[in-house]
């Protein structure tokens, strides 16, 4: 498979087994020795995905995930992407806050024989935790943050506009 054609594996993974919540699809897209590591944990196998995919849904039954750009080389993937949900349902320990929660997230993936065998996705906890109304900026993050809004934030295009450090 060529590099698009895994981008566009991942991208129907995303789509049908975590947007439309179809765990039962997800033995079309995983190999059977399938690894997933995020900071939860590491997941081995379709079924320990599954398990955990579901546990995720309904905690947040309302989850999203929007792919933003993605890139690949040979059997690498990679995307950038936001993940957006409300938590409405226990998650592990933690009872429902009914906090809608959105984050930044990255994720990279290995292709094998036109099936994704291994993924690694990271996502803002901190941000999580704060969203969630668990944990409270440190005092240091207030301050940089007011400082930013202070000056007025950057458009996403306006950082990338050429001749701009870092373009």
């Amino acid at each position: 498979m060529s590099a698009q054609d895994n981008i566009e594996l991942v991208k129907r993974f995303i789509d049908d087994v975590w947007n439309n919540q179809n765990a039962d699809n997800a033995r079309q897209y995983l190999t059977d020795d399938y690894v997933e590591h995020n900071p939860i944990g590491d997941f081995k196998g379709i079924d320990e995905f599954c398990t955990y995919l579901e546990s995720v849904l309904e905690a947040y039954p309302d989850n999203q995930i929007n792919l933003k750009e993605g890139t690949g080389d040979g059997q690498l993937v990679a995307f950038r992407y936001t993940i957006e949900g409300t938590q409405t349902g226990n998650f592990g320990p933690l009872e429902p806050t009914n906090e809608r929660v959105k984050l930044d997230a990255c994720y990279f993936g290995r292709i094998e024989d036109g099936k994704i065998a291994e993924s690694w996705y990271q996502f803002d906890q901190l941000s999580l935790m704060v969203q969630l109304g668990l944990i409270e900026l440190p005092d240091f993050m207030k301050e940089m943050q007011g400082q930013m809004e202070a000056r007025g934030r950057r458009t996403e295009s306006e950082r990338r506009a050429p001749g701009r450090p870092g373009a």
